[in-house]
């Protein structure tokens, strides 16, 4: 009969430890979850940037190339 008015107490306590837990340390957490959130988008965000700016110099380079296939094969054909 003990046990079962223990069992009520002890999940009461564990919550209350949680709470106090969160408490404590919630808005530290919070804050470090903005935060790395905050480095991440904008790391992702540059390496996007990156990688357009990337692809627009290689189509580039693409379109000078075959500028200058045809080019050449102008000058053979006269």
């Amino acid at each position: 009969m003990n046990s079962d008015k223990r069992e009520p107490r002890e999940w009461f306590a564990k919550i209350l430890k949680a709470v106090a837990f969160v408490k404590k340390y919630g808005l530290l957490m919070l804050g470090a979850f903005i935060l790395i959130m905050f480095f991440y988008s904008s790391w992702s965000n540059d390496r996007h940037i990156k990688e357009q700016i990337q692809n627009k110099r290689d189509y580039r380079v693409l379109q000078a190339q075959q500028h200058l296939k045809i080019e050449k094969q102008e000058l053979q054909i006269r």
